[in-house]
């Protein structure tokens, strides 16, 4: 699924941008607890609500029930992300 055209919101893309950086360092995605922690938010509701937001525009793909389920895709922008592949 592409992206969706309208641009991730300031919160939306801080949320994106933590998510690779994340993966970078650690080789796998975070927890939502360890998503609260660098986000300063300490419910996992509302950090849910960020991550569908993210899953709807094609950005992430989460796995039911998976502690560290959240997969990057490579968004539908010039260059995308070198260091992830896109889903076959």
């Amino acid at each position: 699924m592409a992206p969706d055209p309208l641009p991730l919101t300031k919160r939306q893309q801080a949320f994106l941008d933590i998510l690779v950086r994340y993966r970078m360092r650690y080789g796998c995605s975070p927890t939502m607890r360890e998503l609260g922690d660098e986000t300063g938010i300490p419910s996992t509701g509302n950090i849910s609500h960020y991550l569908v937001e993210l899953e709807k525009r094609g950005y992430i793909r989460r796995g039911a029930r998976v502690s560290r389920g959240i997969e990057l895709l490579a968004p539908a922008l010039p260059g995308g992300w070198p260091f992830l592949e896109s889903p076959t």
